[in-house]
């Protein structure tokens, strides 16, 4: 079964430990971030990051991306080009952020981020395999070092029993590897696209090195 991360006061924290713990100098292992998930190794009753703003997550991976020199690139569906809009509003950020792909229609995923049709039907847009395959696909399409791809369900529609709305798998890559997550953001479509931009902002920051 899928591990899903809720939007509470642990997840966030949990999140910044278990990529700490797996990948101390930030070296991609699918396999191992996969069995930490499985084990259900993550124990944390750190601070909510509610209480740090979007725009300070976006200030302190500005910082980190160019003291590393590193680029990123976005590829967004349920988001609509909010994480890149995010990103952008901090000056500077050119230096970093080489652009993004918002891949709405299932034939942009496939025409311009690769994504496979075969994975696309048998499991739909909203999944692990669509969403890891648009991370990897706009590093590659656009050149970045990293990237983040978001695909979910916004609503106020268009949710299922087993896809309700809210559901957003989000996934970071270098190019080669990704990880991702399957988060449940509860509100209205405004609020969930808020959270999911601010959650797809600290997944950046704890994987880039």
């Amino acid at each position: 079964m899928d591990k899903v991360w809720v939007w509470n006061e642990k997840t966030m924290k949990d999140f910044e430990e278990y990529t700490k713990s797996i990948f101390p100098s930030k070296k991609f292992s699918k396999d191992s971030v996969l069995d930490k998930l499985q084990k259900d190794a993550l124990k944390s009753d750190m601070e909510n990051i509610d209480n740090t703003s979007t725009s300070e997550l976006v200030k302190k991976l500005a910082q980190k991306l160019i003291a590393s020199g590193k680029t990123i690139a976005t590829a967004e569906s349920c988001t609509g080009g909010n994480i890149a809009h995010n990103i952008t509003l901090l000056a500077g950020s050119s230096q970093y952020f080489l652009g993004g792909i918002v891949s709405y229609a299932n034939e942009v995923k496939m025409n311009v981020l690769g994504v496979n049709k075969e994975n696309l039907e048998k499991y739909g847009a909203v999944s692990q395999s669509v969403v890891e395959a648009m991370a990897t696909g706009v590093c590659k399409t656009i050149g970045s070092d990293y990237s983040v791809a978001t695909s979910g369900i916004a609503g106020p529609g268009g949710g299922s029993e087993e896809k309700p709305v809210g559901t957003v798998w989000m996934a970071v890559s270098d190019g080669k590897n990704s990880i991702s997550k399957k988060w449940n953001f509860d509100g209205s479509r405004e609020e969930i696209i808020e959270k999911a931009t601010k959650t797809a902002i600290f997944m950046l920051l704890e994987i880039v090195c």
